[in-house]
């Protein structure tokens, strides 16, 4: 009986084993595309003190964005990558492609905390406003430093909440910027016609607001009508095959494209030239990225915003560099600076040659010197 007893129990033990076994095998999948890279060769003590018990070298810098087949992502990663390199840290700066996943986006995040904790440096563009909160807790529990871009929720801001991890929050005037291409277009239009809007991802702050300057800019063209908008989740794609299938169903009566981003815009573009409409529709987006530059050039488009995608890239890393490094306390800059609008430009035919090239580094070391100088005014 004992005997018995006995194979009962190792009996037992080995088939929890594996059922251990399998839960493991089991998890989520994490391959290499989708996490940060955490195998630097020495993992720095992440047990280090902030403000100044860090040593540069450790510092392990990311940009948490949508995905590189954006053209403006490539430009702010490029700056951000500029910054880093001028600290000679260029191999500890990673770009996380969030691919507009939300949950990957913060599992990539965790991810980089885990491995890091306390010596990392994050620049994040939220893919969704909801998803802000849990990343902020994972940066404070972590003692890391978070600067945001473009969308937080309503109720809380740097220098308020989770203070001072949250450094500052760095957006453009969403209301304004797409108040102004919607002026810039209807005035091509002569003040009268039908348009169609293309907008970005819904719960997007950005995408929010650039459509209530929209529909602003119609409130004061009362003879310029509003056909039909959808969301193209900011893809040049979706933008396409959405913008056919409104060729398809208004035709001659589209007198205008109005888009939240210029890879909307393009998107749009494409479409129009497919049907031989290309510079005879206006078209306007936001972000001055190179073909949208081009399309103006050509006449494709009639003006975008530049809000200077390097300077997005690299400026929240330089804030998170200067509070780790102890050269800048958060606590010491109002509210009003923290969460602010910076400045951005309208791009038309008139100026365009004068947002054209490659980007050029050593534009901004005075603005990573001067890390709050383009806080315009408060976005609250």
């Amino acid at each position: 009986m004992k005997l018995l007893q006995g194979r009962a129990l190792l009996a037992l033990l080995s088939a929890l084993i594996l059922v251990v076994a399998a839960c493991t095998s089991g998890t989520a999948d994490t391959t290499a595309a989708d996490q940060p890279d955490t195998t630097a060769a020495d993992q720095p003590d992440t047990t280090a003190a902030q403000s100044g018990d860090v040593a540069l070298e450790d510092i392990q810098l990311a940009y948490s964005g949508r995905t590189l087949s954006n053209p403006y992502y490539v430009q702010a990663s490029a700056g951000a990558q500029c910054f880093a390199d001028s600290l000679g840290i260029g191999d500890n700066y990673q770009f996380l492609a969030s691919e507009s996943d939300a949950a990957r986006q913060l599992s990539q995040i965790t991810s980089l905390l885990a491995a890091f904790g306390p010596n990392v440096v994050l620049n994040v563009d939220p893919h969704e406003t909801a998803i802000l909160p849990q990343i902020l807790e994972e940066v404070q529990k972590a003692g890391a430093y978070i600067v945001t871009q473009w969308s937080r929720p309503e109720d809380i801001m740097p220098g308020v909440d989770f203070n001072p991890n949250w450094i500052a929050h760095v957006t453009f005037d969403g209301v304004d910027n797409g108040y102004q291409i919607a002026k810039a277009m209807f005035e091509k239009m002569d003040g009268a016609g039908n348009i169609v809007a293309l907008q970005g991802v819904l719960d997007n702050q950005a995408a929010i607001t650039r459509f209530q300057g929209l529909e602003k800019a119609l409130a004061e063209f009362p003879n310029i009508t509003l056909l039909e908008d959808q969301t193209a989740g900011w893809s040049a794609t979706e933008a396409q095959t959405i913008t056919e299938t409104w060729l398809a169903e208004f035709g001659d009566d589209i007198g205008g494209i109005w888009a939240g981003n210029d890879n909307m815009a393009i998107g749009a573009v494409e479409a129009l030239r497919s049907v031989g409409r290309a510079g005879e529709v206006p078209v306007v987006g936001v972000d001055a990225i190179p073909d949208a530059l081009t399309a103006i050039q050509n006449g494709e488009m009639v003006a975008t915003v530049n809000p200077d995608p390097p300077y997005q890239g690299s400026i929240g890393l330089a804030m998170g560099v200067a509070a780790i490094m102890g050269e800048l306390d958060p606590n010491s800059v109002s509210v009003e600076k923290r969460s602010a609008f910076h400045t951005g430009l309208l791009v038309t035919a008139d100026n365009v040659e004068d947002f054209i090239g490659d980007v050029d580094c050593s534009a901004y070391e005075d603005e990573w010197a001067d890390l709050f100088g383009r806080a315009e005014s408060p976005d609250h």
